[in-house]
């Protein structure tokens, strides 16, 4: 399923972006009035996270170089048109594993903040014993910097404390 909604000015266009809900911006480089860059200026402000497309029959390669660095997700020449599909189901693709990203990254900085409020210790490690996070308590218990902890082996750090009953609690995890 698919709407389009195709604006004609400056206004129409910042209208439709303050609207959100736009999934693709597919914009000409230069258009009557209103220029292409000022269009992917405009997404930045407005939908930073809205992929932005140039669809031109007059972008040159330099153009194309300036529109990608200031923020354009791509490009299609308008005598290529066969490149265009590919170019927005990659747009919409980036888009989507971005949004997962952010989401995964949210989740993890709600479960860490709930991890930091418990009063236990709480160690995580990888399969070979290092520690990969620590929560505020088990800086506190032990002593450790967390920041110093990460990547150390967890069995080391507590035969130096000499916390023999944890080591073995942790082998058996």
């Amino acid at each position: 399923h698919c709407r389009i909604n195709q604006v004609q000015s400056r206004g129409e266009y910042l209208s439709a972006l303050r609207g959100n809900g736009l999934d693709l911006i597919l914009s000409d480089f230069t258009m009557p009035g209103f220029n292409g860059l000022s269009a992917l200026a405009l997404a930045g402000q407005y939908c930073p996270e809205t992929p932005f497309v140039f669809l031109s029959g007059t972008i040159g390669e330099d153009a194309a170089v300036e529109a990608l660095k200031n923020g354009a997700t791509d490009y299609a020449i308008k005598d290529r048109m066969s490149r265009l599909v590919p170019v927005i189901r990659r747009a919409l693709q980036s888009m989507r594993e971005s949004k997962i990203r952010k989401e995964t990254a949210r989740k993890l900085r709600e479960q860490a903040e709930l991890l930091d409020k418990a009063r236990d210790a709480i160690c995580v490690t990888d399969i070979e014993g290092r520690i990969t996070y620590s929560n505020h308590s088990a800086e506190r218990l032990f002593g450790w910097a967390g920041a110093k902890a990460q990547g150390q082996l967890l069995s080391g750090l507590l035969s130096k404390l000499g916390c023999t009953p944890q080591i073995k609690a942790a082998q058996q995890a």
